[in-house]
């Protein structure tokens, strides 16, 4: 997805990243992953075939350096706090961006027998989009 993309790039080019910011799940080695949570919907559509969503988004990072972990997740939060309106325009003109929510500060999940932990930040986005009525 478009708006994928451009959160990405907007991570990469706005806040300094420890190690590359990837899209999708988590895999076994340390890293940073951003991905779709459940819970996404629409918050209203009307006869011009506007439709508000809302989609959920957690941003993780797996590592045993668990201050950089709190610092990284704590400046993508800061950085979500202070996008407003248009702040993260479509490659392909698929959405709008309306505004961003951090749902909660960053939060060690758990951590594992090599000790490597895993730190969360939860985000809500609205964006509106349009389909194309016959």
């Amino acid at each position: 997805m478009d708006l994928e993309m451009q959160l990405q790039k907007a991570f990469q080019d706005n806040i300094t990243l420890p190690m590359k910011l990837y899209t999708g799940y988590l895999i076994p080695d340390a890293n940073l992953h951003m991905y779709t949570m459940p819970g996404g919907r629409i918050l209203s559509e009307d006869m011009a075939g506007n439709i508000t969503k809302q989609i959920n988004y957690e941003i993780a990072i797996r590592t045993q350096d668990y201050d950089s972990a709190q610092e990284t997740l704590y400046n993508i939060g800061q950085f979500l706090d202070d996008l407003g309106m248009d702040s993260i325009p479509s490659a392909d003109n698929s959405y709008l961006f309306n505004s961003v929510q951090v749902t909660g500060q960053p939060f060690p999940q758990q951590m594992d027998e090599e000790g490597y932990a895993l730190f969360i930040l939860d985000f809500q986005i609205e964006i509106q989009t349009q389909i194309e009525r016959k």
